[in-house]
Parts: C-alpha cells; sequence; structure tokens
C-alpha cells in the first residue's frame, strides 16, 4: 500500500465513524421498527469500520515503526 492509498484508507475509516456516530441521533428519533433496521445496519458497518481500522494499524505498523 502506498501512503497516498493509506492516507484515502484513514479517510474512510473516517466517514465511517462519521456516519456511526451521527446515526445515533437519527435512530433516537426513529419509530421502534425502522430503528431496529438502521440498528442492525449499524452493526455491519461496525464491523467494515473495525476490519478497515485493523488494515490501516496493519499498515502503518508494518511501515512506520522503527527497528
Amino acid at each position: 500500500m502506498t501512503f497516498e492509498e493509506s492516507e484515502k484508507l484513514w479517510e474512510c475509516i473516517e466517514l465511517v465513524k462519521d456516519i456511526l456516530l451521527s446515526s445515533d441521533q437519527v435512530i433516537e428519533k426513529l419509530p421502534p421498527d425502522q430503528a431496529q433496521f438502521i440498528t442492525t445496519y449499524n452493526a455491519m458497518l461496525t464491523k467494515a469500520w473495525g476490519n478497515l481500522l485493523e488494515l490501516y494499524q496493519d499498515y502503518t505498523t508494518d511501515n512506520f515503526t522503527t527497528h
């Protein structure tokens, strides 16, 4: 992964985090059935966010640690 690719990856990580944080406010205002749908969707999005974060951490560990 190039440095530019890692920057794009970090932007995606931040975007997903922002979506997850803002969706909590939306969920509070929805009827229960719609809130349940968004909550389920958020669980999948949270897993994707975690995978992206892990990938980024692996990249930074491999490329920016000093030996």
